[in-house]
């Protein structure tokens, strides 16, 4: 799925900044994303947890830290 795609899938305008925010970086971890956008750690999981459900994101299993990254995204 194309980013443009994907974003036209997600209603609300946080989890839209943060698909382009993991598009641009590739991975990212929860504190990194909340010191991004300024959002608590709280609004960032819940952000991330509302894009899991639709299967977006994903968090790297093989990670020392949380991270997380796009799912379905291709160039």
């Amino acid at each position: 799925m194309k980013l443009e795609q994907l974003l036209s899938r997600v209603e609300s305008d946080a989890g839209k900044l943060l698909l382009m925010y993991l598009h641009k970086v590739g991975t990212a971890t929860v504190d990194q994303i909340s010191e991004k956008f300024g959002w608590t750690r709280m609004k960032t999981y819940n952000i991330l947890s509302s894009l899991r459900e639709e299967d977006f994101v994903a968090p790297l299993e093989h990670s020392s830290k949380e991270r997380y990254a796009l799912k379905q995204v291709t160039l």
